[in-house]
């Protein structure tokens, strides 16, 4: 029968239909969870939560690895490891928790970046993992939290019961929800607290319809056996502050909003103009001067949070409106919170990295932040690098969870990443990246928080060219001439179109604001033939000019082409295009004066471009031509 009104967690009464902490209510049934009274069924092989290393100092030596967004991805936490240089497997082999007792090396920090999980059957045992490895390296490994993290807040209120369709609470950030009556409608399926979860999941946190399914498969690998009910409950019972074993709530008071290490900052989203230095609760103050008094105080903040939905982890009303302890730390990883939060943040324009603003440049630089690392927002097979050419600003994006959408779903039916894996490495303020593609090629690269220490073709890295797309990384494997090729992306929402180029196609390509270390990106143009990489064939073509000859224009077709301009305006262009016929061959009185002008603005670092309609000769021949027969300083030799 129904339980009476019990008053659980805090004081907090839930009413006639609710249950107290150690039991969750499904329709006229009651399923008990893991409690005090009954042993937790998941056996956990982990280590002793003994702290290893207590002397540790963060220092110049000190090795970062950075990883984010796994999203319950276990096969990739395993890829992961495989490549780290700080993390091992120790001791004996444990099945389906791992190879061995994950362990770190003295010299090592790891920075987890949020988003534990929710798209694959690994969610518990990465999050017991971190934990346990966060308890015994207190001071060596750093978890930020992001959203998908906080969501896990909610389940504690919102299963509690299935209300009336008119009671049962809807994210306010999302009015285009769908309603649990017309899901449930939609999948035939029935109107109990099960129903609810998959509902939950799927349509209020961007779970996918799989994330139930994988989580039963998890609990089914890890105990045996596992039904409906057993997936309701490891929701619930993860985050009841009365449960006996809050895993998932554990995991929440071990993270941190953000993380300062040195001149790095740490953010699962990102920064913009709106967040600087805004910390919720302090409205009406000017935003925190310091970027790390800010992420003490966020930190704080969350602190403060966590202990009211400790104290009020159900529903109640509060001046007239339902709420629940720490309703406004779950908003903060919602869009709800607007662009205050560091979290729900999407650092690109239609798939594209942008420069950070100059106030947002200004503010990190202030606190010496040269450093920024996040995830949240996917781009392409691996990490995005925005190099900020005037102060030397690094912004890493590392969230890989999209590399490949036609990943097998065999083992885990929401793999959108493939085989896809990359770390991103800091050592002494030098960023190394090195990671595989979902084709099996390898990349890397190392970029300096001094860009002039950046190395060809590396320098290269996180720069824009002028058709909009970013340099991303360079590929182990050369070209046939043995030159280094360097992978771009173009990004268009979620799709990110990827191309490889020689160096010396880049160079050509960097847009002006990218082009601020002249000397080392100035290239010939004697010989240049851009290579394209054909994504069907796998293969690399040799791309020559289009033949784009046509008849010449009659004469009632030709424009008017008289105008006049001063010198003033004329030497404050920076791009300058002279036709070879006409001007350069076709005007002997006056070939030396144009030769000298069109030299002189080389000189002064103008862009200059000579254009013809000769088809006869190779790119190469008209190059010797206009220095050799004319002398004109199209290239510095080297």
């Amino acid at each position: 029968p129904p339980s009476p009104p019990t008053t659980v967690s805090g004081g907090v009464e839930i009413g006639s239909s609710a249950c107290p902490s150690t039991s969750v209510a499904m329709g006229n049934a009651m399923c008990t969870p893991f409690s005090s009274e009954r042993p937790d069924r998941l056996t956990l092989p982990l280590a002793e939560e003994k702290v290893e290393n207590p002397g540790f100092q963060f220092g110049s030596n000190t090795t970062i690895e950075y990883i984010t967004d796994i999203e319950g991805n276990w096969e990739y936490f395993l890829r992961f490891v495989e490549k780290s240089e700080i993390l091992c497997w120790v001791g004996e082999e444990l099945g389906a928790w791992g190879p061995g007792t994950l362990s770190l090396k003295s010299n090592g920090v790891l920075v987890f970046g949020g988003d534990a999980p929710d798209k694959g059957p690994g969610d518990i045992r990465i999050i017991r993992v971190l934990t346990n490895l966060k308890k015994r390296f207190p001071e060596q490994v750093h978890i930020v939290l992001g959203n998908r993290d906080l969501m896990k807040l909610r389940f504690y209120a919102e299963l509690q019961e299935v209300e009336a369709a008119e009671q049962i609470w809807m994210p306010p950030w999302d009015p285009k929800t769908k309603p649990f009556d017309t899901y449930i409608s939609e999948q035939r399926i029935p109107r109990d607290m099960i129903g609810k979860l998959k509902w939950l999941l799927h349509c209020t946190m961007g779970c996918q319809d799989t994330t139930f399914g994988t989580r039963k498969r998890e609990l089914a690998l890890l105990q045996g056996t596992a039904k409906d009910e057993d997936v309701l409950q490891s929701y619930v019972t993860s985050v009841d502050p009365k449960s006996y074993d809050p895993w998932m709530l554990e995991f929440l008071q071990l993270g941190q909003i953000g993380v300062v290490l040195g001149d790095m900052l740490f953010v699962h989203g990102g920064v913009q103009d709106e967040s600087i230095g805004v910390v919720p609760g302090r409205d009406g103050e000017p935003p925190v001067e310091t970027v790390q008094e800010w992420v003490s105080q966020l930190n704080a903040w969350k602190e403060s949070e966590l202990r009211a939905y400790m104290e009020q982890p159900g529903f109640c009303m509060k001046g007239g409106e339902q709420t629940r302890g720490g309703a406004k730390l779950i908003e903060y990883g919602t869009p709800g919170a607007g662009k205050s939060t560091v979290i729900y943040h999407n650092p690109f324009q239609d798939g594209n990295p942008v420069l950070r603003s100059a106030k947002v440049q200004q503010y990190l630089e202030g606190s010496g932040i040269k450093i920024v690392v996040s995830g949240h927002q996917p781009h392409g097979q691996s990490p995005t690098v925005v190099r900020h050419p005037d102060t030397g600003l690094l912004v890493i994006t590392a969230d890989t969870s999209r590399s490949d959408g036609s990943a097998s779903k065999v083992f885990n039916p929401a793999d959108n990443r493939g085989s896809a894996v990359s770390v991103v490495r800091i050592r002494d303020s030098t960023v190394h990246i090195k990671g595989q593609l979902v084709d099996g090629r390898s990349h890397q690269c190392c970029v300096h928080v001094s860009q002039e220490k950046d190395e060809m073709p590396d320098a290269l890295v996180g720069r824009q060219l002028t058709d909009g797309s970013w340099v991303k990384t360079v590929m182990t494997e050369k070209d046939e001439e043995g030159k280094p090729q360097l992978q771009t992306a173009l990004g268009k929402g979620f799709h990110v179109i990827t191309q490889q180029d020689t160096q010396h196609a880049v160079c050509l390509q960097l847009r002006p604001e990218f082009n601020n270390l002249l000397e080392r990106f100035q290239v010939s143009l004697r010989e240049y033939q851009p290579p394209s990489f054909h994504t069907i064939t796998n293969e690399f073509h040799s791309t020559g000019l289009d033949d784009c000859r046509d008849a010449d224009m009659a004469t009632e077709d030709k424009a008017d082409r008289n105008f006049t301009f001063d010198g003033d305006q004329f030497y404050s262009a920076e791009n300058y295009i002279f036709s070879l016929m006409g001007v350069v061959r076709e005007e002997p009185s006056l070939k030396g004066k144009i030769i000298a002008k069109i030299n002189g603005l080389i000189d002064n670092g103008k862009r200059v471009i000579v254009i013809t309609n000769n088809s006869n000769k190779s790119r190469s021949g008209l190059m010797s031509e206009l220095m050799d027969s004319y002398g004109i300083h199209m290239l510095k030799m080297d």
